[in-house]
């Protein structure tokens, strides 16, 4: 009797084992949402005609996150994501909408917990509202600009089509609005939950 329940468990292992080593093979696809409640490490900085303000405001904010990706090889997938960031800092605000284009490659094929580096680069809108320093007045600011991260992370196979995912990276995103920029850039960690099929 423990000869055939060793043998079951050891089928059931190595079943396990066969089907967790497939989800980074060429023509899955995988599909993710995440979040991240940070402290963002960086602070924004303002250039103006040649002069560089740094905000000294520690930012908390909220981040959602939506991507789809495409294994076009064995381990590397190539796709998109969108992303929704919102900060709150003392009275100011700021939302920034995200669209870009991805590219993951994922390490250990042979294991369920996969560490993997990944990079994007595309569009981001700012949508930002600053209290006056010495009034109650707002000022307003829509503008567009250009995206880029780079992160890596694990993620954890918890069967052949759920995984988790942890990670940390750098993102940026610049905008430009007359003759003012803005520089958003940090580094956050994110937690999500991804889909293979």
């Amino acid at each position: 009797m423990k000869t055939i329940k060793l043998l079951v468990a050891t089928a059931v292992m190595a079943l396990c084992s066969v089907s967790a080593f497939a989800q980074t093979e060429a023509g899955k696809m995988m599909v993710g949402a995440g979040t991240s409640l940070s402290l963002f490490s960086g602070k924004p900085s303002v250039k103006m005609e040649g002069t560089k303000e740094t905000d000294t405001k520690a930012t908390t904010n909220l981040k959602l996150n939506f991507d789809a990706r495409y294994f076009v090889i064995d381990n590397l997938a190539v796709g998109a994501g969108v992303g929704y960031d919102f900060s709150g800092r003392e009275g100011d605000s700021e939302g920034t909408f995200i669209i870009a284009p991805a590219v993951s490659y994922f390490f250990l094929p042979s294991s369920n917990i996969r560490p993997f580096l990944s990079a994007q680069v595309g569009y981001a809108h700012l949508s930002s509202t600053t209290k006056g320093l010495l009034s109650d007045s707002k000022t307003t600011i829509s503008a567009g600009g250009l995206h880029y991260a780079v992160g890596g992370g694990v993620a954890y196979f918890v069967n052949p089509n759920v995984g988790l995912t942890l990670g940390l990276g750098y993102a940026s995103s610049s905008f430009k609005k007359d003759k003012v920029t803005t520089t958003l850039a940090g580094v956050a960690s994110t937690l999500g939950l991804t889909f293979v099929f």
